[in-house]
């Protein structure tokens, strides 16, 4: 009994930690329109449900990896390249829309 119940609490514990991290991501997406905002400054708003479909797949995909304990052997500077497209991404969030003012 003590086994099945220290079970029934552990998978209650990782499904409420996976829903709240799940609602976070939800709502810094659409809350903070992210998407929209980032297809305005680029000036690519065709392509909006390709940007949508990319965030769920890339979601997927790391929520797969973390899940099964993936590791993939990468090239010494794959950080540095990481690190580069981040970066773009923060200052594109940054950067104001308003260019009037």
């Amino acid at each position: 009994m003590t086994l099945a119940l220290t079970w029934l609490v552990l998978i209650f514990i990782g499904l409420a930690g996976g829903i709240a991290v799940g609602s976070g991501m939800v709502a810094f997406l659409v809350v903070l329109d992210i998407i929209p905002r980032l297809a305005q400054i680029t000036g690519s708003y065709k392509q909006i449900r390709k940007y949508e479909g990319a965030v769920v797949l890339g979601s997927l995909f790391f929520t797969i990896t973390d899940l099964f304990d993936q590791s993939f052997a990468l090239f010494p500077m794959s950080a540095a390249l990481f690190g580069l497209f981040a970066g773009r991404f923060v200052g594109m969030l940054g950067r104001r829309t308003d260019r009037g003012h």
